[in-house]
């Protein structure tokens, strides 16, 4: 059965997603890109990412969308969508944000063995130096749920 998710349920799915896809359109194009997130109890969602394409339609065009679900068959599912305004973060305050991110993050990062740190969310690019890291928010205006159970 199809349900509606309350505003208490997203909150508590949104808490535990660290992975979604987000939606941005400029210029008459649309793009939509996988991305890591935390959701602070501030109705804010924090990301980081490089410079690229999606950075730069996000300088265009702030408003955003991102979809999340956890998918274990056909008839059980929940998905998520969040709007809100896009803001590069700086300082103090990025800094803060990267560590609700970084907190978010480090059990997957940790459980894997692998060799790298929780602090190297997004791996250097293999050419050249180091890349500067964007921490940015999405201000979250607007959401949505549904889910359906066997």
């Amino acid at each position: 059965m199809t349900s509606i998710l309350t505003s208490a349920e997203i909150d508590r799915f949104l808490s535990q997603q660290r992975f979604g896809r987000l939606g941005v359109h400029a210029d008459g194009r649309t793009y939509v890109v996988p991305i890591s997130f935390v959701v602070t109890a501030e109705n804010r969602l924090i990301g980081q990412t490089k410079a690229g394409m999606k950075v730069d339609m996000m300088r265009a065009n702030p408003e955003v969308c991102i979809e999340t679900d956890e998918i274990k068959g056909i008839a059980d599912w929940t998905s998520v969508i969040v709007w809100g305004t896009y803001k590069e973060l700086k300082g103090a305050e990025a800094n803060a944000a990267m560590g609700a991110l970084i907190d978010h993050l480090a059990p997957l990062v940790e459980e894997t063995g692998g060799g790298r740190s929780p602090r190297d969310v997004t791996p250097r690019e293999p050419e050249g130096g180091p890349q500067v890291d964007i921490v940015y928010e999405v201000l979250i205006t607007e959401k949505t749920g549904r889910s359906e159970r066997p």
